[in-house]
């Protein structure tokens, strides 16, 4: 793992959070920076099941925080509430959940979140979430976290992260496979890979090597035992068995009820890497190889063709379109969920 892993996060102390919020070193906040279907939930599951890491499911605040700005001056009374209404529908609608203890009501927040600011909406929910797991650490899974690392180091800069890649054949192999071809096509599941690993590259390089720890998913489900070794040395905490007993958890058999993180409900799948020639097409592989060859290199994924010298390899863009993470396509994910969502609260305020 030492070769794979050169970027590792240094020990923190472990004690109870205190009323510092997230930003209090004694709550060692950590962010995963991994693309979708390339074992991001798979990790936050094992991390879950340590007695002193709190790792809820991704409740995609980050992306009612990217969009802030369309909420407009939340001194406005409804657009406050619109907000915070926006939230609580999101998380009802797509059937997720911070803690099972934890019940997000309108009411409730307007009342216990008196400051006006995403930050305080950020901290009071996601310290409710540790209070209520009792643990003293937490570590935040959410989508396209590298992009929307300087919205998080503005308001944590003592954050750590993890940065965790896949293989991009094996990870459109398993875009694909899903009821509806995540990202809409081929072409839109690379392009977003590709922004994921330049943003996390362009992390890597403002951070100290110290707080960002890299690993590669095909060594957590080949030497499981040897990858969590090294990250919980590097995030200060003991290795624990019970870490890869995860599947018996509740919070993974809930999770599991979900299409895309059903494999949860079951011990690590040590063989399921490389099956993508059983899944993608020639030209998919040829896609992906040409497109992303430099950045396959640069992560340690053998590529199969040469360089093509007339592309760069390092990304695949996509015709009249901004970041490929804010693209809307409807795939059925949590993503197109929370964008519908917020979509129809800032059309109700503009129509008031």
């Amino acid at each position: 793992m030492t070769s794979e892993a050169s970027e590792a996060m240094g020990p923190a102390s472990a004690v109870s959070a205190g009323s510092g919020g997230l930003g209090d070193p004694a709550v060692a906040l950590t962010f995963l920076v991994c693309s979708e279907r390339s074992g991001s939930n798979l990790i936050r599951s094992i991390l879950n099941a340590h007695p002193e890491v709190f790792a809820p499911e991704p409740i995609h605040l980050g992306a009612f925080w990217e969009r802030l700005d369309e909420f407009g001056d939340l001194r406005d009374d409804e657009r406050w509430r619109a907000l915070l209404a926006a939230i609580v529908e999101f998380l009802r609608e797509w059937n997720g959940t911070l803690h099972p203890s934890v019940a997000l009501r309108v009411d409730e927040l307007l009342e216990r979140i008196p400051r006006r600011e995403f930050v305080a909406i950020y901290e009071h929910v996601y310290c409710r979430g540790l209070a209520a797991s009792g643990k003293p650490r937490l570590f935040v899974k959410e989508n396209h976290t590298a992009q929307r690392s300087p919205i998080l180091l503005r308001h944590y800069p003592g954050a750590r992260f993890v940065y965790q890649v896949r293989d991009p054949r094996d990870f459109l192999a398993s875009c694909k496979r899903m009821s509806r071809f995540k990202y809409g096509s081929a072409e839109g599941a690379l392009a977003v890979w590709c922004a994921d690993q330049r943003a996390a590259a362009e992390l890597r390089a403002r951070l100290p090597p110290e707080r960002m720890f890299r690993g590669r998913y095909e060594t957590l489900i080949h030497e499981p035992e040897r990858y969590l070794g090294e990250l919980c040395e590097r995030m200060g905490i003991p290795f624990v068995p019970q870490m890869l007993a995860f599947h018996e958890t509740a919070d993974a058999q809930r999770a599991a009820a979900h299409e895309a993180w059903r494999n949860l409900g079951r011990p690590i799948i040590r063989d399921n890497s490389g099956h993508y020639v059983q899944t993608l097409s020639p030209e998919e592989i040829a896609l992906v190889e040409t497109h992303a060859h430099a950045l396959m290199l640069e992560l340690g994924y053998p590529v199969d063709r040469p360089a093509d010298p007339s592309i760069d390899g390092t990304g695949l863009s996509l015709p009249g379109e901004g970041e490929p993470h804010r693209r809307r396509v409807d795939d059925g994910s949590s993503s197109s969920v929370v964008h519908r969502v917020i979509d129809r609260h800032v059309a109700a305020l503009a129509g008031r």
